[in-house]
């Protein structure tokens, strides 16, 4: 724990005031702005792996989601992914960027496709998402109902550090590496519960497969071979509803493939962010 402490300390928290309140995140690397969002049971810490390997050529931000950190908790008790996406809005807002490259994991990928269908406008150059939910929105009412009563009520049982202990395992798969769990037990044990029980709320009503619907950019949809939690077929789900859309594979990683083969994750993050700057290079001179 003392190696990865150092590791973070590398990476300092910092807080933005934007419109929607204070945000908290953390930052690597002076290049093109590349926006990391995390999922439900996370935060910035998750991204250490990717702050080392990708900060130096490119500007890795990573915000904590509203609840999450120190970042301002949303008004409304039962947000949407609108909702989120609006905090999004504002945090780009207050990073002052005209043009950046979105990547969204888990929840964060809902957040990330609700952003990129309200909000942007032109400004996303591209979409990644990686083990992406999809939300419970399609699915009956009852079992929506169950899904988000249950999550709620492990949390007020368990509190963060004992969801962490028990749950953490279930993000990776079986051959992990210690140090893989121990970054996302850490990144867990610090939930706060007010932000986690709004996340499940937004959960229950999210589909991501709507807010796909129209939305023209380059994409690509990322999974764990191993993921347990939202498994290749869901990913192949979210990447058919895309147009043009591509899908890397990782192998040997469960649902936290970017904390688990975070070598593998960079390079085929890196590759897909050269392409589209090579393709948005070319439309450029074109248009010249």
């Amino acid at each position: 724990m003392t190696d990865l402490m150092h590791r973070l300390d590398l990476f300092p928290l910092q807080t933005l005031r934007a419109r929607s309140g204070a945000i908290t995140f953390r930052a690597a690397g002076a290049g093109y702005p590349v926006v990391l969002l995390h999922g439900i049971g996370s935060g910035s810490a998750s991204w250490l792996n990717q702050y080392e390997r990708l900060g130096s050529h490119l500007r890795v931000v990573a915000w904590d989601a509203p609840g999450y950190g120190g970042s301002a908790v949303l008004e409304r008790d039962c947000p949407t992914a609108r909702d989120y996406a609006v905090a999004l809005q504002c945090f780009i807002e207050a990073l002052g960027l005209d043009c950046f490259h979105l990547v969204g994991h888990s929840l964060g990928a809902i957040m990330a496709a609700a952003y990129c269908r309200h909000f942007d406008e032109g400004q996303v150059r591209s979409l990644t998402l990686a083990d992406p939910a999809i939300g419970y929105e399609r699915q009956p009412e009852e079992v929506r109902r169950r899904k988000t009563t249950e999550r709620i009520e492990t949390m007020n049982h368990l509190g963060p550090k004992r969801l962490a202990r028990s749950r953490a395992p279930n993000l990776l798969s079986s051959n992990t590496s210690p140090a893989a769990l121990r970054l996302v037990e850490y990144s867990m044990a610090r939930l706060r519960p007010e932000g986690y029980i709004q996340a499940v709320r937004m959960l229950e009503s999210a589909c991501l497969l709507d807010d796909a619907i129209g939305v023209e950019l380059p994409v690509l949809v990322i999974c764990g071979t191993e993921d347990r939690i939202t498994p290749p077929a869901m990913a192949l789900e979210v990447m058919q509803a895309y147009a043009g859309a591509r899908y890397v594979a990782i192998p040997h990683a469960g649902h936290a493939s970017y904390v688990e083969q975070p070598q593998m994750f960079c390079e085929a993050l890196g590759g897909f962010l050269r392409t589209c700057a090579v393709s948005h290079s070319a439309v450029a001179g074109e248009r010249s």
